[in-house]
């Protein structure tokens, strides 16, 4: 079947655990629709906490240090500064590079990188549309420079369009907020909050809509806002009531998150009207928001006010004419999204791409096992820019010889370095993803060449160390770090993670430094003067598991990694931690269970493989175990006690194959 016209809908913060209750309760029709005509499964996400990068990645099918969009800023070229990332941050292409070629029309609403718009295209509404909110719930004035491929009257209309937040009728906010007419709203701006999202994307939606009436395209991509700008700052509202929220918050708010799924079914049941039948359509959410457990509520009105954060499991429905129904996506991770849209289109896959196509989600195949298999290739790191101008530098060391510092000068250093240390960070983040530890290494090694007072870096490469065991490395990092900390003061030490002081710090490294030196004793004495049950960091408590785990304490590791659990409940590292806990007790079915969610939190966790291969097999599930052993051993192809186990596994089913 020749399919051309394909609607891809962005709905970042949209989670399956919300949505599928509801589904159930019959209370999103649209959805339910959508989901029976196609495919779904979650997303596998890197770098939720920068959305450029994030969309960067499922429109160009790289990792982000391969298209280098690592943040939301980039250094500016001049270097006076920094500016916001678009398309032309990145020399790779992106999917609307691949689709001119083939003459297909295309329009882009309001996507990422498109601060700058895209001329390539049918159409560019930029991602700053409807504009920013002003005082008095007004927008400011639409950037036509923001804009493709619309003349005048159609710029005039797209103002027409627009909905400004004083303008959301009291009708559309009642069903989200219980007495809202009695909310003093000068001193509770929630509704306000509410109010902008609901108008961004009502201005959005008519856009999109005018567009699919007026100019149909054979490919429209539009963002909408509404979930990811609100659901961070509502989670703690649903129910059950949390500890910080007031009986009276509770009953104003705890609707608002559902409420907001239903507005947005019925604008999904207008564009499936719109696409007709013979159409496809892919939902996509990039992340979904942390369930606020037992610790402190966050989110705007609360002590906490900032939103929850973003974890790296979204949600992708596939959807429309030629598609399986009510399948089940197989591991689908961001890299696959390009791939199989331009499959879908009819449109040669890049050899350059290094994800799969959704075979599972067709119902005729596409392309061989030999074409499949060109997808699977990798490119070299890329070299990351930054820096100041040789302009600056020599007006810098002019300065500095007369003993005077330009204030704007240092301000400008100072924002590189805190977005190139970023972007460092960014870069090793993806690295531990892949389960590219050494390359993760390798990337903090040489920023601490550069920065070798960068104590928060330092202790991170540390705990990385520490968990793969590399101790000749640890012990000379850890007693620099320990001797620099011994030099600051309580409250002076910058940190990835605020959580702990000075002192407890120094009693970890102490801790490490004796592990490294093969002194469990030694080790064991630092970690019990830690009250390890007042620290609020899922990192730390995950590092004194490997310590009580490594000193054969399981009942205390299981303590510690279920805590970190607990305070973090996306954090992989505390789950792959329990499974070698279950393991060691021999409790292979919960081994198996917890050790999966580690791989689906940590697409590279190999040890985790290694932990599924081991329960599975204890488990007779010799399929599974073998599946798993395979998956360890593509990182460590020469580990002889998995090689045994896979090999003699495979020769047991070589007769039934």
């Amino acid at each position: 079947m020749s399919v051309t016209k394909h609607l891809i809908i962005g709905l970042d913060g949209f989670d399956w655990d919300i949505a599928q209750p509801m589904i159930a309760a019959e209370l999103l029709p649209n959805l339910q629709k959508l989901l029976k005509q196609g495919s779904q499964g979650s997303l596998q996400t890197v770098l939720p906490k920068s959305q450029s990068a994030t969309w960067a990645t499922s429109l160009s099918g790289l990792w982000p240090d391969q298209h280098n969009i690592l943040s939301e800023r980039e250094p500016d070229a001049g270097g006076e500064g920094n500016s916001a990332v678009s398309h032309l941050s990145t020399s790779q292409s992106l999917l609307w590079d691949w689709l001119a070629p083939a003459k297909l029309k295309t329009q882009l609403l309001c996507c990422y990188l498109t601060s700058v718009p895209v001329e390539t295209v049918d159409v560019c509404v930029g991602q700053h549309y409807p504009g920013e909110p002003q005082f008095g719930g007004q927008w400011s004035d639409m950037a036509a420079e923001n804009m493709y491929g619309l003349n005048k009257h159609d710029l005039d209309y797209l103002g027409k369009l627009r909905l400004a937040p004083a303008d959301v009728p009291i009708e559309l906010l009642e069903p989200l907020i219980n007495d809202i007419h009695q909310i003093d709203q000068d001193s509770d701006r929630r509704p306000a909050i509410i109010a902008e999202a609901l108008a961004r994307t009502i201005s959005v939606h008519n856009v999109a809509t005018w567009l699919m009436e007026t100019r149909p395209a054979d490919v429209l991509l539009v963002n909408y806002p509404l979930l990811s700008q609100v659901v961070g700052h509502f989670v703690a509202y649903q129910a059950p009531q949390h500890k910080d929220i007031s009986p009276q918050d509770f009953q104003r708010y705890n609707a608002v998150i559902q409420g907001l799924y239903r507005f947005f079914d019925a604008l999904l049941g207008r564009l499936m009207a719109l696409a007709g039948t013979n159409a496809r359509i892919m939902l996509l959410s990039h992340y979904t928001f942390e369930q606020n457990d037992n610790n402190s509520a966050t989110g705007y009105g609360l002590k906490q006010f900032q939103p929850t954060e973003k974890t790296p499991i979204g949600h992708v429905i596939f959807s429309g004419a030629g598609l399986h129904n009510n399948a089940e996506l197989i591991a689908p991770q961001q890299l696959d999204i390009s791939p199989t849209l331009l499959a879908s289109l009819g449109i040669a896959i890049p050899s350059t791409l290094i994800g799969r196509i959704w075979q599972e989600a067709f119902a005729q195949p596409l392309v061989s096992k030999e074409q499949q298999a060109t997808l699977n290739k990798n490119k070299d790191w890329g070299a990351l820019e930054g820096g100041l101008s040789q302009q600056d530098h020599i007006w810098l060391a002019e300065l500095s010889a007369m003993g005077m510092v330009d204030p704007l000068a240092h301000n400008i250093k100072q924002q590189r370095m805190a977005l190139e240390r970023q972007r460092m960070l960014n870069k090793q983040q993806i690295q531990a993803v892949r389960g590219d530890v050494t390359g993760a290494i390798a990337t903090m090694i040489s920023w601490l060449g550069q920065q070798p007072q960068d104590v928060a870096v330092k202790l991170e490469l540390i705990t990385l160390l520490f968990f793969t065991d590399q101790h000749k490395a640890l012990l000379p990092l850890a007693q620099n770090a320990l001797a620099q900390l011994h030099s600051m003061g309580e409250d002076s030490c910058p940190s990835l993670n605020g959580a702990l002081s000075i002192t407890t710090r120094m009693k970890l490294l102490q801790a490490a430094i004796a592990f490294a030196e093969h002194k469990s004793d030694s080790a064991l004495a630092h970690l019990q003067q830690i009250d390890f049950s007042s620290i609020q960091d899922a990192s730390t408590q995950t590092f004194a598991g490997n310590c009580s785990l490594k000193l054969g304490s399981l009942a205390e590791a299981e303590v510690l990694f279920k805590r970190a659990m607990s305070i973090n409940a996306g954090f992989g590292p505390a789950y792959s931690g329990l499974a070698r806990c279950y393991y060691a007790q021999q409790q292979y079915e919960p081994a198996a269970n917890i050790a999966l969610r580690a791989v689906e939190l940590q697409a590279g966790d190999f040890a985790s493989h290694r932990i599924l291969g081991l329960s599975f097999e204890n488990l007779a599930e010799l399929e599974l175990a073998e599946l798993h052993y395979r998956a360890f051993l593509q990182r460590y192809p020469n580990d002889s006690e998995i090689n045994k186990r896979a090999n003699r596994i495979k020769v047991k089913f070589a007769p039934s194959r």
